[in-house]
């Protein structure tokens, strides 16, 4: 009986455990105010601490015309700071940036490295499929259509009529360089918001010039663990059989 009672209290301990070691969570964002620096920001807790494999950042039914004003970051609890997009379609500081638009998406970015398997969080989450905007996939200034980024398959990206469509894409940043092969830089969220997951993890959303305006109700963050977590649990249960023996 002892053996049995081992096993199962093991067992729960590793359900549990397995459990904590990912993250998925939603919190609501807002109207982003117009030609504002402070803009917006809103926050999620991670109340446990794993290791991270994959990160990924969701606007939830976003819509701003002119998708060149924005900036999103999101800061991690160790502090540091990794960029969604910033001013799409720019290639100075100073400039207008991309005219294509966000009309209620859902648009998710996470890393062209990392975990992929967000199925594995439930919640109605998928795993990751890159967007077929530029080659490889899932290139925004691409799906947005910015001049000499590699074409967008499917669509007739950019322009000031033209809604960037819904699904999976690849944060990326902004050198303000003199063309596209100088200014686009893709962005590894892993590398830049740290290995570990509790704290608070911070969205903020600036528009950087006057007129188009719009909102991000809710956002979703999700955290893949370390598989190697739970391979050493089911050590820890091997070696409390062994030991009722």
């Amino acid at each position: 009986m002892k053996k049995i009672i081992g096993l199962s209290v093991a067992a729960i301990a590793v359900f549990a455990a397995s459990a904590n070691a990912q993250f998925l969570g939603s919190a609501n964002v807002g109207a982003i105010p117009d030609n504002n620096a402070t803009g917006i920001s809103s926050t999620i807790n991670v109340p446990n601490s794993f290791g991270i494999t994959g990160i990924a950042v969701t606007l939830n039914n976003a819509s701003h015309t002119w998708v060149g004003d924005l900036v999103i970051t999101v800061t991690a609890p160790n502090g540091g700071v990794g960029t969604i997009m910033r001013r799409t379609g720019s290639f100075t500081t100073g400039g207008v940036g991309d005219s294509s638009n966000l009309l209620n998406g859902t648009y998710r970015f996470t890393s062209r490295t990392g975990a992929t398997n967000f199925s594995a969080l439930g919640g109605g989450q998928t795993n990751i499929s890159l967007q077929n905007a530029g080659t490889p996939s899932g290139n925004w200034w691409s799906e947005a259509g910015v001049t000499g980024a590699p074409a967008p398959l499917g669509d007739t990206g950019g322009g000031d009529t033209y809604n960037m469509r819904s699904g999976d894409y690849i944060a990326s940043s902004n050198n303000f360089s003199t063309n596209y092969a100088g200014s686009y830089v893709e962005v590894n969220l892993l590398t830049l918001l740290g290995s570990q997951s509790n704290g608070n993890w911070t969205i903020k959303i600036t528009d950087n010039a006057l007129q188009d305006t719009g909102a991000v109700p809710t956002w979703t963050l999700a955290l893949l663990p370390e598989p190697t977590s739970i391979g050493l649990l089911g050590l820890g249960v091997l070696g409390l059989i062994r030991r009722k023996r």
